[in-house]
């Protein structure tokens, strides 16, 4: 499917790509929660393929 995507776009077809996105936020999110319990030092490391710029 992934390699589908951009042919199934180009042809104006419409596709929900939120539940995916959501789910992968959800998914980031909840191991940032897991790791700020468990961090005895205060630090912690996150990654992911979410890019925020500030």
């Amino acid at each position: 499917m992934i390699l589908q995507l951009p042919s199934i776009l180009s042809e104006g077809t419409k596709i929900a790509l939120a539940p995916a996105v959501l789910a992968s936020l959800h998914k980031n999110l909840r191991s940032l929660k897991e790791q700020a319990a468990a961090a005895a030092s205060g630090s912690i490391a996150v990654s992911g393929p979410l890019q925020m710029g500030f």
